[in-house]
């Protein structure tokens, strides 16, 4: 049920630098969204072990409501990164396409 971080030659840091958010200032906080999410899944895994291990059998899970809306939390959350993930790596696209279009341009 957690999350798997990308491999590491995939990832996009999260941190935009001040160049990206001359570019994309909306960068500033979808990484503090990302940063909250990532927070969110570690919290609700430390309350909720089993959600860490997805092999886990049915049985052994809390079958309480607040674990169950803890579970969605947690898939809801991942969702939610992919798509910020997607995002990032739109406006890296961008940037690139940008730069090639017009190599003498300062970024500000």
């Amino acid at each position: 049920m957690i999350r798997q971080d990308p491999p590491e030659h995939r990832k996009i840091d999260r941190t935009p630098t001040p160049n990206d958010l001359a570019d994309a200032p909306e960068l500033a906080i979808l990484a503090a969204l990302d940063q909250t999410l990532d927070l969110v899944v570690r919290a609700l895994v430390c309350a909720y072990p089993e959600l860490a291990d997805p092999e886990c059998p049915g049985w052994l899970r809390q079958a309480s409501r607040l674990a169950a809306a803890a579970e969605t939390l947690v898939e809801h959350t991942t969702d939610m990164q992919q798509a910020l993930r997607a995002y990032r790596e739109a406006v890296e696209i961008r940037r690139q396409d940008r730069a090639s279009e017009h190599p003498d341009d300062l970024p500000f």
